[in-house]
C-alpha cells in the first residue's frame, strides 16, 4: 500500500517486489526505497536498486507483490535520497523546480 511504502521510506526498511515492466516481463528486486514520486498519471517509487547496484524507478501500478525486510539501511553517501536527486538533476538540467 502506498502508506506501507511510505513508512518503509521513513523507518529505512529495505524491501522486495515483484515486479512487471512495459513488456510483461516479471522481476525481483530488493530495494532501498527512498522517496514516491508522482509523475502525472502514475506514482513511481525512486530507490536503490540492490539487484541492479544503482537507483531505478518503478511504477506503483506495476507492482505485483511487496515485502517488508526486517533488515533496515543506513544513510550511505551514494545510495541515498540526496545521490539520487543529484543524479537526476545533472541528467534532467532543463526541469525546473
Amino acid at each position: 500500500s502506498f502508506s506501507g511504502l511510505r513508512e518503509c521510506i521513513r523507518a529505512r526498511h529495505k524491501v522486495r517486489i515483484e515486479y512487471r515492466d512495459e513488456s510483461e516481463r516479471c522481476t525481483s528486486r530488493t530495494l532501498r526505497p527512498l522517496a514516491l514520486i508522482f509523475s502525472s498519471p502514475v506514482w513511481l517509487l525512486a530507490g536503490w536498486c540492490e539487484t541492479r547496484g544503482d537507483f531505478r524507478h518503478f511504477r506503483l501500478d506495476r507492482i505485483r507483490t511487496l515485502q517488508v525486510r526486517d533488515e533496515t539501511f543506513g544513510e550511505e553517501h551514494d545510495k541515498g535520497l540526496a545521490a539520487y536527486l543529484a543524479r537526476e538533476a545533472a541528467c534532467h538540467p532543463d526541469r525546473v523546480d
